[in-house]
């Protein structure tokens, strides 16, 4: 079955599970779904799943760099190129029938896991019974973050900042930061702060790999950590890497801009972070919940 049609029988059983109002069917529909769409690729994954601008880069030049020298012996500095070919599975891709899943690439062939599979979707994580390191950022830094990317980057305008700001952050932040914090009551999940990556990153990367279940060796957790600096992926891209992470047209900025925790405090007024606090608080999020400064 070609990728077309693959969608269009993903979207039937979303549909149909939508319209019957027995949660139970639902759930079976909904499941079935995904046992279509995915589930056959990411039994015995290790997961990393994101909200957008909150280190996914890092983490992924980090876990191929390390897992590069732990399993091939190869202690070559990972660009895009050999990035995309180490872990070219993108689930935001391959569930919703953008593309072809990738056949996993042969480090994986003495490693614990199949495969390891990336992106920011969270649809069907509830089936998914493996491990899942989810990365987030203070909602803060994170909105002024997408804010360039998505909008000041793009010549896109807007008529008030802070409607802007709630606009992103209802666009995707909460619900992925909810659901994300639900499941990891229940399945295997790592939660695993930016500002943790950034301000403690040797402590951070040794949680990962040891959850992981991954050999700790302290040299290549050394060279692992420096080749998925800002800096180093900076570099990367500053040699024409990312590519694919940066819109072809009408894009002016950067896709590495800032990466320091904090810089809200330069951008928001009190207005502003009241009215970004009170609609988390309204969706039951506190501000306590994360590394601010």
């Amino acid at each position: 079955m070609n990728t077309q049609n693959k969608a269009k029988l993903i979207e039937k059983y979303n549909f149909i599970g939508a319209q019957i109002p027995n949660g139970a069917v639902k759930s079976v529909l909904k499941r079935a779904a995904y046992v279509y769409a995915g589930a056959r690729h990411e039994n015995g994954s290790l997961m990393i799943n994101s909200i957008p601008k909150c280190g996914t880069h890092k983490v992924v030049f980090f876990l191929a760099n390390y897992m590069g020298r732990i399993y091939e012996n190869n202690k070559n500095l990972v660009d895009s190129e050999r990035l995309n070919t180490i872990f070219p599975n993108r689930r935001d891709n391959f569930l919703e029938g953008h593309k072809s899943h990738v056949t996993p690439h042969p480090i994986f062939n003495n490693s614990p896991y199949k495969d390891l599979i990336w992106g920011h979707t969270t649809k069907y994580l509830e089936y998914f019974d493996g491990k899942i390191v989810f990365l987030y950022r203070n909602p803060f830094d994170t909105i002024i973050s997408r804010y360039f990317y998505s909008i000041e980057y793009r010549g896109k305008e807007h008529t008030n900042a802070a409607d802007a700001a709630l606009s992103l952050l209802r666009d995707n932040y909460i619900i992925q930061y909810k659901t994300m914090r639900k499941l990891a009551e229940k399945k295997n999940v790592l939660m695993l702060p930016y500002e943790n990556l950034m301000q403690e990153p040797w402590t951070a990367f040794t949680i990962l790999v040891q959850w992981a279940g991954l050999p700790l060796h302290q040299q290549f957790l050394h060279e692992s950590i420096e080749a998925s600096s800002f800096e180093s992926i900076r570099k990367i891209e500053d040699k024409g890497g990312l590519q694919q992470e940066i819109p072809s047209s009408n894009f002016t900025g950067r896709f590495t801009r800032s990466g320091k925790t904090g810089q809200w405090r330069e951008v928001f007024d009190e207005n502003t972070v009241g009215l970004l606090t009170n609609e988390l608080l309204s969706h039951g999020i506190k501000l306590n919940e994360f590394t601010m400064e």
